[in-house]
């Protein structure tokens, strides 16, 4: 660490307590393939099955057009889980449907761009990824 960063952090308001994870969420263009995938190669636990939301006026409907606005209709959710418990939702989106990225790695945009799983073996988990149509970015 340099020695501006040591200045940097020390002007800093002291810090609140850390706040533990509860969940991420991440969208995808089929959400059983998804779920499959993510239970069969990284071992998450299926916390619930699919089910579907739209923009009535449920309690719940409320709540999805609050967070993705006036032109959302319709998703699919699947809650899953770490090992460690920490939730992982699978969106597909139904309407408007969901558009997938042309290049699916755009880490120079800002944004979530990986997780980061813990396994004991690695090397395994890094075949199992690739042979069920993941990409290995680098060396392990």
């Amino acid at each position: 660490m340099d020695n501006n960063a040591i200045e940097a952090s020390s002007s800093l308001p002291p810090a609140s307590p850390p706040s533990p994870s509860n969940h991420i969420g991440v969208s995808v263009p089929d959400l059983d393939k998804a779920v499959r995938w993510y239970h069969e190669v990284l071992g998450f636990n299926i916390v619930t099955e699919p089910i579907e939301g739209s923009d009535d006026n449920s309690h719940i409907g409320m709540i999805l057009k609050d967070i993705f606005g006036a032109s959302f209709k319709k998703l699919r959710l699947a809650h899953m889980s770490f090992a460690n418990q920490v939730g992982f939702e699978v969106f597909e989106f139904v309407d408007p449907k969901e558009e997938q990225r042309e290049n699916n790695f755009e880490y120079w945009k800002t944004g979530f761009f990986h997780i980061g799983i813990t396994n004991p073996n690695i090397e395994e988990l890094a075949k199992r990824i690739t042979e069920k149509g993941g990409k290995q970015r680098s060396k392990i």
